[in-house]
């Protein structure tokens, strides 16, 4: 297997050339989108309590109250 289009993002790049600008761009990308999927998953599997709609709404109202009056 071939490294010609492989690029070694630990040393320092010299010109820029468009292909290695862009490798590390989409390098960039991936790595956010997966720590973003992580996070995400993780934040998902955390169990929830059902709220009832009385009390979110009361929970709204006192928002509205506390934000008019400061």
């Amino acid at each position: 297997m071939s490294d010609q289009f492989s690029v070694d993002f630990n040393q320092e790049q010299s010109g820029g050339h468009p292909h290695d600008l862009l490798a590390r761009l989409y390098r960039e990308i991936g790595i956010s989108a997966v720590a973003a999927a992580l996070e995400a998953t993780n934040f998902s599997a955390q169990p929830v309590e059902p709220v009832s709609l009385d009390e979110h709404r009361s929970t709204l109202i006192e928002e509205i109250q506390e934000n008019i009056a400061a």
